[in-house]
């Protein structure tokens, strides 16, 4: 019999993984669309500075920036257990994904590297998927 806790984390890394190939496909390709990953609650922190919402996040930083090209060298995540409850099969917990990986900033050459943490959150209008409720975004 499978533990419900490893089945729990196999879950969670199948989801992230395909979120983090559409995820940073879309910010290389069209930053404005990666909206649809958000809502107007996410809290962003970029490079320590912080912001509400994507449209506040494009605003203030995104849209400054040239084309990007990332590259995920890895990442990791973990179902999220509530403070007062287990986590459960068959429900969709909150995930906490860390990637690591390098970007580049068109025409640049220069390769740097991040560290991205998500906090993903089931999202309630559309069952079975996800939004981005919580993230931190710094270059090393």
């Amino acid at each position: 019999m499978a533990d419900p806790k490893q089945t729990l984390s196999e879950d969670a890394n199948t989801r992230v993984h395909d979120f983090v190939e559409l995820y940073y496909h879309t910010l290389d390709t069209a930053k404005a669309s990666a909206a649809r990953f958000y809502t107007p609650n996410s809290l962003i922190v970029w490079n320590g500075q912080g912001f509400q919402g994507f449209d506040q996040f494009l605003a203030g930083i995104l849209a400054t920036l040239s084309a990007t090209k990332h590259e995920i060298e890895t990442y990791d995540a973990q179902p999220i257990a509530a403070w007062n409850a287990p986590l459960q099969p068959g429900t969709l917990p909150n995930i906490i994904v860390q990637v690591s990986g390098t970007v580049q900033f068109l025409p640049n050459t220069d390769l740097q590297t991040f560290n991205h943490t998500f906090i993903l959150t089931p999202n309630p209008q559309t069952p079975g998927s996800y939004y981005i409720s919580n993230e931190t975004f710094r270059l090393v």
